[in-house]
């Protein structure tokens, strides 16, 4: 009877290991309705499985990455190209 108590808890814990670490894939946003869609289609994502970069539209330049400031790890890397992102905090990123 222990041993089914065990294995039922361990379960348990498992999966919702699994569930607090949210994935997403990585992605190349160069515009502000480019990263609304982002947080719309991954919401609360902490565990960025490739590359994040944000790059400059002219037409729709990102003005607010606030969404994305739950993500704690990027697999890849995070770049920044030719673009002054306002507001930028990464603060929970290891």
């Amino acid at each position: 009877m222990k041993n089914l108590f065990f294995i039922a808890a361990f379960v348990v814990l498992t999966s919702q290991w699994g569930r607090s670490q949210v994935t997403c894939p990585g992605a190349n946003l160069t515009t502000q309705a480019q990263v609304n869609q982002y947080l719309i289609d991954y919401p609360g994502c902490v565990v960025v499985t490739g590359s994040i970069t944000f790059g400059n539209d002219n037409i729709d330049p990102i003005t607010d990455v606030s969404g994305l400031s739950s993500i704690k790890k990027i697999v890849g890397e995070l770049q920044i190209i030719d673009t002054e992102i306002m507001g930028l905090s990464f603060s929970a990123l290891d």
